[in-house]
């Protein structure tokens, strides 16, 4: 079961947040979040571009998933970069993805920016994704403290994203059990609480569908400052 609900939030003048389902031939479910950025309309652009191609794309050409995951992310990260550098107007323009294969109780995926993966197995939410922005960079470098992180401005820098051109996706993979779940969710939503929080409102929502509305339900009543996306895939 799949749910997923985006919001434009209570700050913004448009929503560059976009999302993806995809069911291929074989059974195996894609699903896909995208957050754009580098100004109007550059993101929106960027982000629905995602999606459209998500449709659009041959996957899994005989390669491991991941390394069929990650042509997409080197596909898209020319595309979009190529646009950019045509046209002034999208100059800049970049957008996060999170892209998940769910196929016989396995997760594969593949990530860049700071959208997040996370998979809650009851009582547990658990980060599986790894922001790559400017914060996680300064503390490789030994420049800035975990627990400065939180609060420095660095966090809100995506370092590597689709359509930068220096694209080092992240991949893994997730053995699920009956009952799991698999969320997929903008900085709009996990910046809005903190982990316990979040684990509370999934672990009383039960259900994937309820637990997507939730979320943005949640995270607009703590400020809705951002854009706000979940996708939640609940295994059986």
């Amino acid at each position: 079961m799949i749910s997923a609900r985006t919001d434009i939030g209570l700050r913004q003048n448009t929503n560059q947040d976009r999302y993806g389902v995809r069911i291929l031939s074989d059974g195996t479910v894609l699903m896909a979040l995208a957050d754009g950025f580098g100004g109007e309309p550059g993101g929106e652009i960027a982000s629905h571009l995602i999606m459209e191609s998500l449709q659009d794309s041959a996957f899994f050409s005989g390669k491991t998933r991941q390394a069929d995951l990650v042509d997409f992310f080197y596909r898209m990260d020319g595309k979009i970069a190529a646009m950019a550098e045509e046209t002034e107007i999208l100059s800049g323009m970049a957008t996060t993805l999170i892209l998940v294969a769910i196929k016989d109780r396995h997760v594969f995926w593949a990530h860049s920016g700071d959208s997040r993966l996370y998979h809650f197995r009851n009582p547990e939410l658990a980060q599986i994704s790894h922001d790559q922005t400017l914060a996680r960079f300064l503390m490789d470098e030994g420049e800035l403290s975990p627990d400065d992180a939180g609060t420095h401005y660095s966090r809100n820098v995506p370092d590597l994203c689709i359509g930068c051109r220096e694209l080092k996706p992240e991949t893994g993979e997730i053995r699920l059990e009956s009952g799991d779940m698999v969320l997929l969710l903008s900085d709009g939503v996990y910046r809005s609480m903190d982990k316990k929080i979040m684990n509370e409102v999934i672990k009383k929502a039960g259900a994937c569908v309820r637990a997507s509305d939730h979320l943005i339900e949640f995270s607009l009543l703590a400020g809705g400052r951002d854009n706000m996306t979940a996708v939640v895939a609940k295994i059986h």
